[in-house]
Protein backbone atom coordinates (compact mmCIF):
# COMPACT_ATOMS: atom_id res chain seq x y z
CA UNK A 1 0.00 0.00 0.00
CA UNK A 2 2.64 2.37 0.45
CA UNK A 3 3.80 1.98 -2.98
CA UNK A 4 0.30 2.54 -4.03
CA UNK A 5 -0.10 5.86 -2.10
CA UNK A 6 3.60 7.20 -3.08
CA UNK A 7 1.97 6.90 -6.89
CA UNK A 8 -1.42 8.64 -6.17
CA UNK A 9 -0.30 12.24 -6.87
CA UNK A 10 0.20 11.44 -10.25
CA UNK A 11 -2.38 12.61 -12.94
CA UNK A 12 -3.78 9.62 -14.94
CA UNK A 13 -5.06 11.10 -18.93
CA UNK A 14 -7.62 9.27 -20.85
CA UNK A 15 -5.91 8.68 -24.20
CA UNK A 16 -8.27 10.19 -27.18
CA UNK A 17 -8.40 11.16 -30.92
CA UNK A 18 -6.62 14.12 -29.98
CA UNK A 19 -3.28 12.62 -28.47
CA UNK A 20 -3.45 9.30 -31.24
CA UNK A 21 -3.19 12.21 -33.87
CA UNK A 22 -0.55 14.22 -31.79
CA UNK A 23 1.84 11.57 -31.72
CA UNK A 24 1.28 10.92 -35.86
CA UNK A 25 2.43 14.52 -36.08
CA UNK A 26 5.10 13.91 -33.85
CA UNK A 27 6.13 10.63 -36.37
CA UNK A 28 5.42 13.13 -39.07
CA UNK A 29 8.29 15.43 -37.53
CA UNK A 30 10.78 13.23 -35.89
CA UNK A 31 10.17 9.64 -37.52
CA UNK A 32 10.36 7.75 -33.81
CA UNK A 33 8.26 4.76 -33.28
CA UNK A 34 4.60 5.71 -32.53
CA UNK A 35 4.54 3.57 -29.14
CA UNK A 36 7.62 6.36 -27.95
CA UNK A 37 6.10 9.16 -29.42
CA UNK A 38 2.24 8.00 -27.28
CA UNK A 39 4.17 8.82 -24.36
CA UNK A 40 5.38 12.14 -25.76
CA UNK A 41 2.11 13.16 -27.05
CA UNK A 42 0.49 11.76 -23.55
CA UNK A 43 2.78 13.88 -21.39
CA UNK A 44 2.27 16.74 -23.43
CA UNK A 45 -1.56 16.53 -23.02
CA UNK A 46 -0.95 16.22 -19.56
CA UNK A 47 1.00 19.21 -19.00
CA UNK A 48 4.79 17.74 -18.34
CA UNK A 49 7.57 19.58 -18.89
CA UNK A 50 10.11 16.37 -18.49
CA UNK A 51 9.62 12.72 -18.88
CA UNK A 52 12.24 9.60 -18.21
CA UNK A 53 10.49 6.98 -20.92
CA UNK A 54 13.05 3.88 -21.82
CA UNK A 55 13.75 3.94 -25.61
CA UNK A 56 14.25 7.84 -26.51
CA UNK A 57 17.78 9.76 -26.31
CA UNK A 58 18.13 12.03 -23.13
CA UNK A 59 18.56 15.69 -24.01
CA UNK A 60 16.14 15.25 -27.00
CA UNK A 61 13.33 17.40 -26.69
CA UNK A 62 9.82 17.43 -28.62
CA UNK A 63 7.01 19.80 -28.07
CA UNK A 64 8.71 21.47 -25.70
CA UNK A 65 8.86 18.14 -23.53
CA UNK A 66 12.51 17.36 -22.32
CA UNK A 67 13.78 13.70 -22.55
CA UNK A 68 15.78 12.48 -19.60
CA UNK A 69 17.96 9.54 -18.67
CA UNK A 70 16.13 6.66 -17.67
CA UNK A 71 18.14 5.00 -14.86
CA UNK A 72 17.71 1.54 -13.57
CA UNK A 73 17.85 0.78 -9.47
CA UNK A 74 18.41 -2.51 -8.63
Amino acid sequence: MVLLDALSPIKLISIDAETVRRAVEVRANYGLHFYDLMIVAAAEHAGCGRIWPEDLSAGQEYFGIMIRKFVYVS
